[in-house]
């Protein structure tokens, strides 16, 4: 017999649940069900309040539940207007509310009285338990009240900078915290206006080099996001010795004025066997320029990583050979014992053998996407090749272009090598070209070509639009290489569709999974344990 649940367990089991997945908050459902609870008794209140406040937008929350005579809100548009001063009582259960608050994130739309009668109540810090701040504010009135929502326990802070005037005044701010709490702040994230960066940071002036300076300052972080920010900060990541995560965007060009390549000083690992970022794991570069990509790897020099993400942008100054060099001095900068996943999407086209070549010797990698625009991912490197050196591949997207052929796709013999060596592979999205009378063929006038072959690992075939002629023998011909193969789904991924390969290819999916249901129907149901229990009985 089981025991049953006591009435604390239950209520840390569902707790629990919604600590993790703060999102479940946003259900109106699970929000009134955790008020029910907290309302049940003494001993469901404070749990069910803990997760309650546990993530909070907006100041204005908290002074909502307070008495309803201290403030009034005409409608959802406006903002939240106090009627009366804060009185004691006020302050004590905004006190422990505030107290429960572990994620705060504010709205520009806040009314900046609210802030204000915090700051006459001789406020230092509102929110005594804050970890995780974001604070993407365009109201230069607000940015001052920032200080009072930085405690000691906060771990995360994402700033945004919106408004030219107080950029001075925004950095001297930021370039405090770090020296007020040296061992606090590990997750950073700075940005400005997507639209209009150089508004901000004009030229280059006292503004960019102050936010530079700044930026030093913030040796202790582990985790770097910059969005649209000067490109001379990048000149940083050498004094940031713990960085394990590094997220950079930006649309500038260092060819273009006003920007120029960052000064990276004396480089710090010159005559030393450690790179300057010996911790760094994760680099994550989405729409940059490949020339920006460039000078940001001048700096970052024997690199340990386990993930890259390399989203080339589109400029006037990228060019193939750009963007082959690239690909080239990474392969001779990070290790190739340690990279596991990898993902390069590009804006203009290049073909696959100057994007996967310099990629083969990284032979850990366990997740490969190639996205390329505007030219398909035709190539004269043999899969075999490919699959024999990634052997611990584990998923692969190569996402071809709109534009593209599919009749120069690959063929399904291309199949067979990935099958073989890539035993761990549970999940593959590309083109296949299943309809070419060559391969078929070949298959019919060698029936034991996949002899000896099969993956039991990859269970879901994905497909973007390609043409195929027979369904029954394209079933046939996967379910001997894949023999737990369930799926495959069948994308037109923005090409006009061909309604015969369409029906087609779905027709290949329903009779996958009437094979399954076969296999299950075939299977001893005593092998099972509950089956032996019931015949026993």
């Amino acid at each position: 017999m089981h025991p049953c649940l006591c009435i604390s367990e239950i209520l840390e089991l569902i707790c629990q649940e919604f600590s993790q997945d703060p999102d479940l908050l946003w259900n109106i459902n699970n929000g009134k069900a955790l008020v029910s609870l907290a309302c049940t008794s003494r001993s469901w209140s404070e749990p069910a309040l803990q997760v309650l406040w546990y993530r909070v937008q907006g100041i204005d929350k908290l002074f909502r539940s307070l008495a309803k005579d201290l403030w009034e809100k005409f409608n959802d548009e406006d903002p939240l207007v106090l009627k009366r001063p804060l009185s004691t009582s006020d302050m004590r259960i905004f006190d422990k509310n505030a107290a429960r608050i572990r994620v705060f994130v504010e709205r520009n739309d806040q009314n900046v009285t609210l802030y204000r009668a915090l700051y006459a109540r001789g406020y230092s810090c509102v929110l005594p338990r804050l970890e995780a701040l974001s604070w993407q504010i365009e109201i230069p009135d607000l940015f001052p009240y920032l200080r009072l929502l930085i405690p000691p326990s906060l771990r995360k802070l994402d700033a945004f900078f919106g408004d030219q005037s107080l950029v001075i005044e925004q950095l001297n701010l930021l370039g405090a915290i770090p020296l007020t709490f040296p061992l606090g702040i590990t997750n950073l994230s700075l940005g400005t206006e997507k639209d209009y960066p150089d508004t901000i940071f004009p030229g280059c002036d006292s503004a960019r080099k102050a936010f530079v300076d700044v930026l030093r300052s913030w040796s202790n972080v582990t985790d770097l996001e910059l969005d649209e920010v000067p490109l001379e900060s990048l000149g940083c990541i050498v004094n940031m010795p713990s960085l394990k995560q590094l997220v950079f965007r930006t649309e500038s060009d260092p060819v273009d004025p006003p920007h120029r390549e960052p000064d990276f000083g004396p480089l710090p690992w010159k005559g030393k066997p450690e790179p300057p970022c010996p911790f760094l794991q994760a680099i994550t570069i989405s729409q940059t320029p490949v020339s920006t990509i460039h000078v940001m790897f001048k700096a970052l020099v024997h690199l340990q990583l386990r993930y890259l993400s390399l989203g080339l942008g589109r400029t006037k100054n990228n060019t193939l050979s750009g963007t082959e060099a690239l690909l080239d001095e990474l392969n001779r900068l990070i290790d190739p014992h340690t990279l596991e996943d990898i993902s390069i999407s590009s804006r203009f086209g290049f073909q696959r053998s100057s994007l996967v070549a310099p990629l083969l010797r990284f032979r850990k990698l366990k997740k490969v996407r190639l996205d390329a625009y505007p030219l398909d991912f035709t190539s004269d490197i043999p899969m075999s090749e490919v699959a024999s050196s990634w052997p611990l591949l584990e998923s692969m997207y190569i996402v071809s272009s709109t534009s593209a052929n599919p009749e120069t796709s690959r063929n399904l013999l291309s199949l067979i090598p990935l099958a073989k060596e890539c035993q761990q592979l549970h999940t593959l999205f590309f083109r296949l070209n299943a309809s070419d009378p060559a391969v078929w063929r070949i298959i019919q006038d060698n029936p034991n070509v996949t002899e000896g072959v099969q993956n039991w690992s990859l269970k879901r075939l994905q497909i973007q639009q390609s043409p195929i002629s027979d369904s029954k023998l394209v079933v046939s011909f996967l379910s001997k290489l894949f023999p737990a193969l369930e799926r495959v789904d069948w994308t037109s991924y923005g090409r006009e569709v061909v309604e015969s390969h369409q029906r087609r290819w779905e027709r290949v999916d329903r009779m996958l999974g009437k094979m399954k249901r076969e296999r299950e129907l075939r299977t001893p149901r005593d092998s099972t344990r509950g089956w032996r229990m019931l015949s026993s009985g």
